[in-house]
């Protein structure tokens, strides 16, 4: 009974620290680049239409520390 119940044990263990990770993963947040500047110097790097959207789509965190998340394309004047 317990030689059977340790490999159990360790592998729902496993899965669970698999499942934290992956959700820890989905939920935090991912920037392109860290400010405005950032912006700026990704649209001075781009070298075609593509790079620019491209460039358009990062995302920078908010500077007000609220949960949002920012794109560059907010920025740039048509």
């Amino acid at each position: 009974m317990i030689r059977n119940a340790v490999p159990r044990f360790i592998s729902a263990s496993v899965l669970v620290m698999l499942v934290v990770l992956v959700a820890k993963l989905a939920i935090a947040p991912v920037h392109g680049v860290h400010d405005a500047a950032g912006c700026e110097q990704a649209w001075a790097d781009a070298r075609s239409r593509t790079d620019t959207i491209s460039a358009d789509l990062l995302s920078f965190p908010d500077s007000l520390n609220r949960r949002i998340s920012r794109r560059c394309g907010e920025l740039r004047t048509p």
